[in-house]
Formats: structure tokens, sequence, C-alpha cells
């Protein structure tokens, strides 16, 4: 037996982010490095741009990053669901799909952009984890209610 407790959307903050494509922090005062004049002791002195044509638009906005002005955010969609091989034991799990690495300060059209897409990712897998309908490729009215019900969470 198995059965969708519910289905929910979170965003947190993604700490793990690559920013080299922006460009990276260096000690280094070479050709086309940008000089961190408000550089703290202990901080890189110079920031080298990834792409020279927008150096001052990538060092304002790496700067910004590390003010703590913006950062990287995780659009998830889960569903707990529930798995009993009796019927009276049950064993929650989360299957969740998640998209890392959006700009925070993002419009709010393109993250719920972006969890739609995930939450269609998410019906397919429970699609195929066998909580579709016999013979079909489609959900339960049950299990269709909590997709078009779903809220944001903390």
């Amino acid at each position: 037996m198995k059965k969708v407790e519910c289905v929910y959307l979170k965003k947190i903050v993604d700490k793990y982010v690559d920013t080299s494509y922006l460009g990276e922090y260096t000690n280094k005062a070479e050709q086309g490095n940008c000089c961190r004049r408000n550089a703290k002791s202990g901080e890189y002195k110079y920031f080298h741009p990834a792409n020279p044509e927008t150096r001052w638009q990538d060092f304002r906005r790496m700067e910004a990053l590390n003010n703590g002005e913006w950062c990287y955010m995780e659009v998830c969609a889960i569903a707990n669901v529930a798995i009993s091989a009796d019927g009276c034991t049950w064993t929650t799990q989360h299957i969740e799909h998640s998209v890392s690495g959006i700009e925070s300060d993002s419009s709010k059209e393109y993250f719920q952009e972006v969890a739609q897409e995930e939450l269609q990712e998410l019906k397919r897998t429970l699609i195929e984890l066998g909580f579709g309908l016999e013979d079909s490729d489609a959900l339960p009215p049950d299990i269709v209610s909590m997709f078009n019900n779903v809220e944001w969470r903390e």
C-alpha cells in the first residue's frame, strides 16, 4: 500500500553555487582585474572577471552577493508519501525535484515558472513509482487536487 500525504513547494538558500561565471577574487594585480578598494584585512584585493567585456557589471554583482544583497536559491517540489506492507506500519518518505542556482532577486513569475516545471517532474515521478491510476499515465483525483492546491512552505 502507498499513498501521497501532501505536496508542497519550498524555497531554500543554495550555499554551494559555482560563481566562476562571474569571475573570481584574487590577490594578483593583473591588467583587467577590478580593485576592491573596500577590501578588509584578509580579503582578496582584486576581482578577476570571467568576461572582460562585462567586468564592472560582474564585479558589482559579485560584491552585492558577498554583501548579502542577494543570494542563490533552490526551488523544491516535494511529495510526502507513506508506504506500508501491511496497512498498519507506515514509513514516510520525501520525493523531491528541485532546481538550484536561482538568483534570489529573480522575478516572482520566474520562481513560479520554475516551481511549475518541478511540480510536473514530481507528477511524472509519482506515476513512475506506481501512484498513478491503473493502466493510465494519470494521477487519481485526490492527488491531482493536492497539485492544484499546492502551497509554498518555509
